[in-house]
């Protein structure tokens, strides 16, 4: 099975505006849900989509190390590729993962203009340069609409999208409904099954899609 075959394979094509990219370059999405729910699950499937479709990610944790971060995309491109039976899943593995970069930051030490210095250290020096930013972690909180806005103009000025996580307390869905998010992916729990809607955007009507509980992946 080659890359084009697992891009068909994945039930994230379902979600978003753009069946390749999910979102448009500078544009936002948002998956709001409580804790516990499967946010970062969700949020690495987004990403090892994007990986796929050859689109470079930059992944910014602010609650795990590097190494935890990188196990959730091990785990769950395990999970994928046993799912779909691909037989090439090692040299699609190497093929992607070289297209992603994990970077970190404390909670209260995150600030954009940290985060623009290490950007751009790493694309002036030809290192990386990301098309897609999952931030996860971010606080939605008493001046985080300043931040969002602030991420907003970086994107915009390198030509990139952006995923966040958020949750879903009261505080965090007004920001989410008064700020420019494009699409805004939801989780709940309904008959002890963890299910993914679109609240906001998407190219289709929502699909019927839920978390596997044994694994976290979207099935």
């Amino acid at each position: 099975m080659l890359i084009a075959d697992a891009i068909q394979k994945s039930p994230i094509r379902h979600l978003g505006t753009n069946p390749t990219t999910i979102l448009e370059p500078g544009r936002f999405g948002a998956i709001v849900a409580e804790p516990g729910m499967g946010k970062t699950s969700l949020l690495v499937q987004i990403g090892l989509y994007a990986l796929l479709n050859e689109k470079p990610v930059l992944h910014i944790s602010l609650n795990d190390p590097v190494h935890k971060v990188s196990l959730w995309y091990k785990e769950l491109y395990r999970h994928f590729v046993r799912t779909n039976d691909i037989e090439t899943a090692a040299d699609i593995w190497e093929s992607i993962q070289s297209h992603r970069f994990i970077m970190t930051f404390q909670v209260e030490g995150f600030s954009v203009p940290k985060l623009r210095e290490r950007l751009t250290d790493l694309t002036e020096q030809g290192i990386f340069a990301p098309r897609v930013l999952m931030i996860d972690g971010l606080r939605f909180d008493e001046g985080v609409s300043e931040t969002i806005s602030a991420i907003g103009e970086l994107c915009d000025s390198m030509g990139l999208s952006a995923w966040f996580t958020a949750s879903a307390t009261p505080q965090a869905r007004a920001i989410v409904a008064a700020d420019p998010f494009d699409v805004v992916l939801g989780l709940q729990m309904e008959d002890k099954t963890v299910r993914i809607s679109v609240e906001r955007g998407g190219r289709e009507a929502p699909a019927d899609l839920s978390f596997d509980p044994d694994t976290m992946l979207i099935r």
